[in-house]
């Protein structure tokens, strides 16, 4: 009688933990789907080149570049879904690199970057970036790599204090509409990074506007459209490469 009480009660554990832990867990980890622009923007043609390396999507200019752009997704959101903005840097003339990540968690895939600067040697000047979680990431690994000399944050802001890194050109872009990384917590963690740092509030914008990738749960309700929030992304994005390469080019082709 005992052993049937203790089977029943450990088969009701069991189900409990399924129920939930481990559904609701695997219902979270569901990621995101690349849109269809993100799609399009996948192939090659107009002077940029697309190619898979690995864990690696290049992005490459018709013209040898000596600056590149590494860049980490957000949590659950395909490498694919930032093809817009890698392809967009490549035709102002940047090698644009987006890294798969395990599981699509930065997480388990900070250092990933110095594969991509090992297989790139001919670049002189790096910057590193990313959305959400994989910016915290990205911020992690420029910190610690001398030859990072620029850090692009996507609605991302700082879990530990980095305000020490004062040779870092760093460029942190949000929304006001967001309601994840909101406006408040991009403010109350400003003093986290060195004061030479640029903040880019884009009027109206959202998290999911920092990738092609549909909507997401518990973001913000935009008051632009993407492609007028991306085009102010796109630019805020191409003064910090031109700050570490000396590039002429801003503009936004988007």
């Amino acid at each position: 009688m005992k052993s049937k009480r203790l089977l029943l009660w450990v088969i009701g554990i069991v189900v409990c933990i399924l129920l939930f832990v481990v559904l609701p867990f695997a219902y979270w980890m569901h990621p995101f789907a690349a849109s269809s622009a993100a799609q399009t923007a996948m192939q090659n043609g107009g002077g940029v080149t697309v190619s898979t390396r690995g864990d690696q999507i290049v992005f490459t200019p018709a013209t040898p570049a000596t600056t590149g752009l590494i860049f980490y997704p957000a949590a659950r959101v395909p490498a694919e879904a930032y093809a817009v903005y890698m392809r967009t840097f490549a035709e102002h003339g940047y090698l644009a690199v987006v890294v798969n990540m395990p599981l699509d968690m930065a997480l388990f895939g900070g250092d990933r970057a110095s594969e991509v600067m090992a297989a790139h040697p001919a670049i002189t000047h790096w910057a590193i970036g990313g959305q959400a979680l994989g910016g915290v990431m990205a911020l992690g690994f420029a910190v610690k790599t001398p030859q990072v000399k620029g850090l692009l944050l996507y609605g991302a802001y700082p879990d530990t204090d980095a305000s020490h890194a004062t040779s870092l050109a760093i460029t942190s872009i949000y929304g006001t509409q967001d309601a994840l990384a909101t406006p408040a917590k991009i403010n109350s963690s400003k003093n986290l990074l060195p004061d030479t740092t640029r903040f880019v509030g884009v009027k109206g914008s959202v998290q999911g506007y920092f990738g092609d990738y549909g909507t997401q749960d518990g973001d913000g309700q935009p008051t632009v459209s993407r492609q007028q929030a991306q085009s102010q992304i796109v630019a805020a994005s191409l003064q910090l490469l031109q700050q570490i390469s000396g590039n002429a080019s801003t503009g936004s082709s988007l």
